[in-house]
């Protein structure tokens, strides 16, 4: 099994670091006069460090990424080679694991289209597991579910795959 942790911090061209906090109603930012100003959660997550990790298990056929943290643009690159890496096999079944990922955004959505393309073009597939209700609903509103095979878990996939 190869373990994979990511830590970074999106660019900030010079601007100083953002303090956020948490209320129910929104994110908020301290502006430089002691006031907060709204901010909605994609704009509180490009100026946040942020974590993301991936480790890549193998069981025959079976090619388990097990993504975990929040999986925005920042992430994308290191999502779209372990899934590049993962399509460019022949006969394999690639089960990209949710279930401990926070958010996931279009960019790394995209990046898992262009990776069932690849996969499909070498006999192979790409399957979802284990999303959570925000995940399956971005994948109902786009319609990605009828395109990415989503399995409720890991044990459903094992058990149509094995």
């Amino acid at each position: 099994m190869t373990n994979n942790t990511y830590l970074y911090t999106p660019n900030s061209k010079g601007s100083s670091p953002q303090n956020f906090t948490f209320s129910s109603e929104s994110f908020s930012q301290e502006s430089g006069r002691g006031r907060r100003s709204p901010l909605n959660l994609s704009e509180a997550l490009r100026n946040t460090t942020l974590q993301f990790d991936y480790q890549v298990e193998e069981r025959g056929i079976l090619h388990i990424l097990k993504i975990s943290g929040v999986c925005n643009s920042p992430a994308a690159k290191y999502l779209a080679a372990a899934l590049q890496k993962a399509a460019s096999s022949w006969d394999r079944v690639i089960i990209v694991d949710l279930e401990n990922v926070l958010l996931i955004d279009s960019k790394c959505l995209g990046i898992m289209l262009k990776a069932q393309k690849e996969a499909n073009s070498r006999n192979s597939r790409i399957v979802l597991s284990s999303p959570n209700e925000r995940i399956r609903s971005a994948l109902r509103t786009l319609k990605l579910d009828r395109v990415l095979e989503t399995y409720p878990d890991l044990k459903s996939v094992e058990a149509v795959y094995s």
